[in-house]
């Protein structure tokens, strides 16, 4: 027989097989393994809400809820969120326009970082064109480590003002200035 309880999360340990304790009814206190979808990894914090299944004499959560931070959504959005350090809620929200997919922060930023001790140290767009639009002050600010961006094109058009802080090389060709 099967039995689906409510239960409090009260500790939750281990890193592959997450275990935990939680408070289920009348006080009972339960143990057992975290299931999460393939692909998936979570840690919820202490005080979230656990659906567990009871099999015998084994427990599963088979889903976590913590309302006090969740995102509110329109019908068909997706958001992957966390309390973050500090208790701020940090939040992105997936939703797809069309053909369009739009990823939005709560605090406005996005990061992509190339893990080098893992995947390697290159990040590849692909695609026929490539945008990049700032909406804020209207700049756009490439660094690097070693102080050297390549772009390798055929033609590269500005439009407005360009402004060179350092020495500007042209190994070929002919820079052309209207």
């Amino acid at each position: 027989m099967i039995k689906i309880i409510r239960a409090i999360l009260k500790t939750l340990t281990g890193t592959v097989y997450r275990t935990f304790t939680a408070d289920g009814r009348s006080d009972e206190l339960i143990g057992g393994k975290l299931v999460q979808h393939y692909g998936f990894s979570s840690s919820p914090p202490v005080g979230t809400e656990l659906v567990t299944l009871q099999m015998g004499n084994n427990n599963f959560a088979v889903a976590e809820n913590d309302g006090s931070i969740k995102p509110d959504l329109d019908e068909g959005d997706t958001a992957l969120y966390s309390i973050g350090s500090g208790e701020n809620f940090i939040g992105m929200l997936i939703q797809k326009e069309g053909n369009a997919i739009n990823m939005m922060t709560t605090d406005g930023t996005i990061a992509i970082t190339a893990m080098s001790d893992t995947m390697g140290t290159q990040i590849d767009i692909e695609s026929d064109t490539v945008n990049i639009t700032s909406d804020g002050d209207g700049n756009v600010n490439i660094t690097t480590d070693s102080g050297a961006v390549r772009i390798n094109s055929g033609n590269i058009s500005f439009e407005g003002a360009v402004a060179i802080d350092g020495s500007l090389n042209v190994n070929s060709g002919a820079l052309t200035v209207d």
